[in-house]
């Protein structure tokens, strides 16, 4: 019974440990990511590179707002993310959060950009980020990765 409780501990922590983010130093990062990340972003400042599976996520100021950018290791653009106040949010995403969620003190909203330039948007609440479409309407609640 020991060993069984070990093996399944240990196969749940290899689990938690893959879906994890780590962090990286700059010179981890593959050139064509970098390569396409500074044509993009020429005046980024404070960048902080991750790597999640074979993605790379990179944290990144630009003039008062922080923004996220998510890249396979080719350098091809997945989407990328700009935090955003909840002024920028839809109506109905920001009435749903806040019907919702409403005993949770800390929230953070994000413009959601994808490869092919579809727009949506997520709050991210707990662990969890709960997708919207343009116009505000709910999609469905992931677990948040950055």
């Amino acid at each position: 019974m020991r060993t069984i409780i070990l093996f399944l501990f240990t196969i749940a922590f290899t689990m938690l440990a893959k879906a994890q983010s780590k962090s990286v130093t700059e010179q981890e990062v593959p050139a064509t990511v970098k390569a396409e990340f500074s044509k993009a972003h020429p005046s980024a400042f404070e960048v902080n590179w991750k790597q999640l599976n074979t993605e790379y996520i990179v944290e990144y100021s630009h003039t008062t707002t922080t923004s996220y950018a998510v890249y396979t290791n080719e350098g091809k653009l997945v989407e990328s993310r700009d935090k955003i106040t909840t002024f920028a949010m839809p109506s109905p995403a920001y009435d749903y959060i806040k019907e919702k969620y409403s005993s949770v003190p800390l929230k953070e909203y994000f413009r959601i950009t994808d490869a092919t330039g579809l727009i949506t948007y997520g709050a991210k609440v707990k662990n969890e980020e709960v997708i919207f479409d343009k116009k505000g309407v709910y999609v469905k609640t992931i677990e948040f990765v950055l």
